[in-house]
């Protein structure tokens, strides 16, 4: 934790720093507290750290979270709607019981001895009722969210439901679980909220990045979205390998340069592989591949095709055939100076 004392302000009140150096200062710190003591300090330090706080934002992807950014955006001086560069939606599937005595005795919601249960109940329809008036509007209220943020590079799609050792932290989600008293669906599956992203990707070509941190059973939509040019997949569950549909979605991004793909852990060992064979891009520079079986021959005829790779990471990846001293001494003939990570 960083802390800002009026020896610091002395410090720079010697000189005339420019404003701009000010928002560097800013942006280099490492959280948002230290952020927001770098704003105490003084007026000028406020006024510069505000958009800095902007930067980097995570919502809840609900209709009442989403509505709730677009005021503080529309209260908050006009620097700071230009300063968002990366957008993070933390998507959850609550579910749907319009019965109280039901909902009584689902096993997803949340006891509270403070809270009577009448209360919580009429919160939680209300909520359904607003996510379901949303769901019928289509990509409104999230194409309204990138119109707000013209400067934004990169989004991830990210789900409540991660299924990692540290826990789910947000106040809005918290805050939300306490009110309505019933958790989201285990499964942490984002297809939905992907298939919209994708459909406003033509009207906002300045996203060039996109993360999907949730789990993947098919791949929304054919269609090309040359904008992207870095591309994160993580959590794509074994059992939809069967068919065409994630390599086809993998080929409709044509100009990456950076991509990770990372298997959903779990499953039959036969189902965590992806035919490399059907994937390339011209402007391929760097490839991470996680969790997964794959072929020598198919690992190699990868590296092989795509000529303007530099690095190739390898995490958790199991041969089916060959062997890794092989495969070092046939990539190394192919191409020397690629940098290969093997972990």
């Amino acid at each position: 934790m960083v802390h800002f004392t009026c020896s610091y302000y002395s410090a720079f009140k010697m000189i005339i720093i420019p404003q701009e150096l000010l928002i560097l200062v800013a942006d280099f710190l490492p959280t948002t507290a230290d952020v927001c003591n770098f704003r105490l300090s003084c007026r000028l330090f406020a006024m510069t750290g505000f958009p800095v706080l902007f930067q980097n934002v995570a919502i809840l992807d609900t209709t009442e979270h989403i509505s709730r950014f677009l005021s503080t955006l529309c209260n908050a001086p006009c620097k700071s709607l230009s300063a968002t560069r990366h957008l993070t939606l933390q998507h959850g599937t609550w579910p749907i019981i319009w019965s109280y005595k039901t909902w009584l005795q689902h096993c997803l919601r949340v006891r509270r001895g403070h809270k009577s249960d009448e209360l919580a109940f009429s919160h939680y329809m209300q909520f359904i009722i607003q996510e379901h008036h949303r769901n019928s509007l289509g990509n409104m209220h999230l194409e309204q969210l990138l119109q707000a943020l013209p400067r934004l590079k990169s989004i991830t799609l990210s789900h409540v439901n991660k299924w990692s050792w540290k826990p789910f932290n947000s106040l809005h989600y918290s805050e939300l679980i306490s009110r309505i008293c019933t958790l989201p669906c285990w499964e942490n599956v984002v297809i939905q909220p992907l298939s919209g992203i994708l459909t406003l990707l033509d009207a906002f070509p300045q996203i060039r990045q996109l993360s999907v941190h949730g789990s993947l059973t098919a791949a929304p939509g054919t269609k090309q979205y040359p904008s992207i040019l870095h591309l994160e997949v993580k959590s794509i569950l074994g059992h939809c390998k069967n068919s065409d549909e994630i390599e086809t979605f993998f080929s409709s991004f044509p100009n990456l340069t950076t991509v990770l793909i990372s298997m959903e852990t779990g499953g039959r060992l036969d189902e965590m592989t992806i035919r490399l064979n059907r994937l390339y891009w011209p402007n391929l520079h760097t490839c991470t591949l996680v969790n997964m079986l794959i072929e020598e021959d198919d690992l190699v005829s990868f590296i092989h095709r795509h000529s303007s790779l530099r690095s190739i990471s390898l995490d958790r990846i199991t041969l089916t055939s060959g062997s890794w001293d092989s495969f070092s001494c046939r990539y190394k003939r192919l191409r020397s100076s690629l940098y290969v990570q093997a972990m």
